[in-house]
């Protein structure tokens, strides 16, 4: 048995008393779906549009003028087993007989393209946000206040693009030696080299090495010096000299 129920106004609950739900094994909320696409931040039932009936104009505008339609059945209770994962329905009004399908797949595909065009926009104006050297903090703030990603998202965003977009390297005028981010366009490759801190140059680390050569000598080896005598000691450089070793016997 299939029973129909309406909603209250708000669309928050079933409408009448709650014996009659509750008298179910089933129970599936049903959703107008119809020209919504998700972010795909989040699981699309978490993203539905408002169900009130003061959201009026937003569905007229989703259902204008068209000949096919979307419901999805979202599980509230579901007594048999496991609650399935909701599933969406589209009807085509247009065909000779009506028909209709399953088409939760299609769905699922428009929330991954529309994050991947979300993703795409937000490495392109970080891009372009990097007028000049950015401190990964900065540029993931940027990333979730302005194209409303994850920290997470952010960060992987960051390490994906790096190399190809921008580049992260070590900022050597600051404690800890953070990471900047700097555009790979050769904007500031001129600023870095003249603003390199003195503490960072070849004659102050001592980094500089000479090159190794692995060519084959073929010069006989030197052989060493002599030993040079052992030097006076100082007493006998001031004009003193050790006494003379007792002799014993005769002279």
């Amino acid at each position: 048995m299939v029973v129909l129920g309406n909603v209250i106004k708000s669309g928050a609950h079933s409408r009448g008393s709650g014996v009659v739900e509750d008298r179910g094994v089933i129970a599936f909320e049903v959703r107008d779906v119809t020209g919504f696409t998700p972010s795909g931040t989040k699981d699309w039932w978490c993203e539905l549009p408002a169900a009130g009936a003061d959201q009026w104009a937003s569905r007229a505008t989703r259902r204008k003028r068209r000949t096919t339609y979307r419901i999805a059945f979202v599980p509230s209770k579901f007594r048999i087993g496991g609650e399935p994962d909701p599933f969406v329905y589209q009807l085509d009004l247009g065909s000779d007989p009506w028909s209709f399908r399953l088409c939760t797949e299609d769905l699922l595909a428009a929330g991954h393209e529309a994050r991947e065009t979300t993703r795409s926009a937000a490495a392109t104006g970080l891009q372009a946000f990097l007028t000049e050297p950015k401190n990964s903090t900065e540029a993931e703030k940027y990333l979730m206040d302005e194209h409303r990603l994850t920290r997470e998202e952010a960060r992987e965003l960051l390490a994906n693009q790096d190399g190809v977009l921008w580049q992260a390297v070590p900022d050597p005028t600051k404690r800890g030696r953070p990471k900047l981010l700097r555009k790979r366009d050769g904007v500031y490759q001129k600023r870095s080299a003249a603003e390199m801190s003195i503490r960072e140059s070849p004659a102050s680390t001592g980094s500089e090495e000479k090159g190794i050569s692995a060519d084959r000598m073929d010069r006989p080896r030197r052989k060493s010096p002599p030993p040079r005598p052992a030097p006076i000691p100082a007493i006998c450089r001031m004009g003193f000299r050790p006494p003379s070793p007792i002799r014993t016997g005769p002279s």
